[in-house]
């Protein structure tokens, strides 16, 4: 029995991807960055999240925000946060 290459595809749930073998030496060398809409409100009417996990040791910082424009202003914080920390830098920030 032959197989449509296309109709395999179509019906795939994920193409397939290589594994990242990308290793990090020290914290703080590479961030990912989350963000809602969350699906509820809370009561104090935050509706977004932002939250920044680093690469290295899986720490996550979360921030909550009423308004996704927000989202700018959070992150100045956690950057200049970054700075006052010995030695570390944000070397990269990948958005996903």
């Amino acid at each position: 029995m032959d197989f449509c290459v296309a109709c395999c595809m179509g019906k795939s749930h994920q193409f397939p991807s290589q594994s990242s073998f990308t290793n990090y030496n020290h914290p703080l060398q590479l961030f990912y960055d989350f963000w809602g809409p969350s699906h509820v409100q809370s009561s104090m009417g935050y509706k977004y999240y932002v939250s920044f996990v680093d690469a290295y040791s899986r720490y996550t910082w979360v921030y909550v925000l009423k308004h996704k424009s927000e989202t700018l202003t959070i992150f100045k914080q956690f950057k200049t946060f970054v700075k006052l920390q010995p030695n570390h830098y944000i070397k990269e920030l990948q958005i996903v």
